[in-house]
């Protein structure tokens, strides 16, 4: 844990970045730069002000470092008057005019100042500011008025050099007093969210533990539906919709009478379909030879009608045969073709 002793104090720079509880956010090789709580004054709108409290004592930053005396409160704010009370953008370093923004008021905070009745940290805690760094800045540029009032700027942050010095026992035993308290509140913070997440949490719990009790039911298992037998619907007077239905009317019955969960009866029905199909198969080329044989006559015929002499190419002498003979012969061709039995050629 270490004490600023002093610090010197070039610039204030305005920012966008919110009140942040006094963290340090650079401090390295005596540099020294750190967040200040503000608070815009009353009637902003009118009149510009902005309200900070750049440094508090006893108040250790998140690196532990601390100021504690007010000789070096007064070294930033007295440095910062000798350094020309210079105001910046984002710490650019480029001193801004008295037409955009200067410093009004820099002044010790004394005890019970209402401008700073309800400061607290960056835990929320309450923070005594007496004996601290404060100003009020005053803005004129009507653009930096804007980023404060309407685009969410919110900060203000010291910049300059900065001596530490390691504390002494004693000193630590004081300082640690006063970081026990923002470690205390940080961890009664933590404890109450905790709480808050475990009940939150609770109902949910209760309904898991009592989910896991409950006795898995068994699926209901389906009926199975009755099958319902055809209903005709086509007309009457239609071979092809009485055929139709004689189809479903069978599919209804095979569904009815054939135990489909035995292999042999299942069997059964694939010999009966095999044989069905043969015999359909064998119809179809028996009327497919006959239609080919009436062709074949109907060609003859043709030619007889046209009175030709030529022979049908046959080669069994119908070219010494008369024309009478000739169609009395093709018409008993004709009768076995269409009856499927052979019958004397003879006269």
């Amino acid at each position: 844990m270490k004490k600023i002793k002093w610090a010197n104090v070039e610039f204030l720079s305005l920012c966008p970045r919110g009140k942040n509880g006094f963290k340090v956010l650079y401090k390295e090789d005596g540099k020294f730069e750190a967040a200040a709580q503000i608070k815009k004054g009353e009637e902003f709108e009118k009149r510009g002000e902005i309200v900070a409290a750049i440094y508090v004592p006893n108040h250790p930053d998140h690196e532990d470092h601390f100021a504690q005396d007010e000789f070096a409160i007064k070294t930033m704010a007295y440095s910062h008057a000798r350094n020309g009370s210079k105001l910046d953008l984002r710490h650019n370093e480029k001193p801004l005019t008295s037409d955009q923004a200067y410093m009004a008021e820099s002044f010790i905070i004394q005890k019970d100042d209402p401008r700073f009745s309800d400061m607290v940290d960056d835990q929320g805690q309450r923070v005594d500011p007496t004996g601290g760094w404060g100003a009020v800045i005053k803005l004129e540029d009507p653009d930096l008025k804007s980023k404060y009032e309407f685009d969410g700027w919110a900060g203000v942050s010291l910049f300059g050099d900065a001596l530490v010095q390691q504390v002494k026992s004693d000193e630590e035993k004081v300082v640690d007093r006063l970081l026990s308290k923002r470690k205390e509140k940080t961890r009664m913070d933590e404890e109450k969210i905790q709480k808050m997440i475990s009940d939150a949490l609770a109902p949910i719990s209760e309904a898991l533990k009592n989910l896991a009790t409950v006795k898995k039911e068994e699926p209901v298992k389906e009926e199975p539906k009755e099958l319902e037998a055809p209903k005709f619907s086509g007309d009457p007077t239609k071979k092809e919709d009485v055929l139709a239905f004689q189809k479903e009317l069978r599919k209804y019955d095979l569904m009815k009478s054939v135990n489909w969960e035995d292999p042999a009866a299942v069997e059964g029905v694939l010999k009966q379909l095999d044989k069905e199909n043969k015999e359909e198969d064998k119809e179809k080329l028996s009327k497919e030879e006959t239609d080919n044989e009436i062709g074949r006559l109907k060609d003859k015929i043709a030619k007889l009608e046209k009175g030709s002499k030529q022979p049908t190419g046959d080669g069994d002498g119908e070219s010494n045969l008369s024309d009478d003979e000739r169609l009395f012969k093709l018409g008993k061709e004709a009768a076995v073709a269409v009856n499927g039995k052979r019958v004397s050629a003879s006269k």
